[in-house]
């Protein structure tokens, strides 16, 4: 592996703990992610575009349900 490709995957794991670094994670849950970083950039990106469309439907649930 050259280092272009370390930093690429060092920029993919950085775009992940924006949305894990608080989340207390299993050792497995780690582990995928990790693997995950090692896919292409756009893989990624769309990966992580679902996550946090999933995260704000709940939070707007969220908000609806309160009184």
């Amino acid at each position: 592996m050259n280092k272009c490709f370390y930093e690429s995957e060092a920029r993919r794991i950085a775009d992940l703990n924006e949305i894990f670094g608080e989340v207390e994670l299993t050792e497995d849950e780690q582990r995928i992610l990790i693997w995950l970083a090692g896919w292409d950039e756009y893989t990624i990106e769309n990966v992580l575009s679902v996550i946090r469309k999933a995260m704000a439907a709940e939070a707007k649930q969220l908000e609806a349900t309160r009184p």
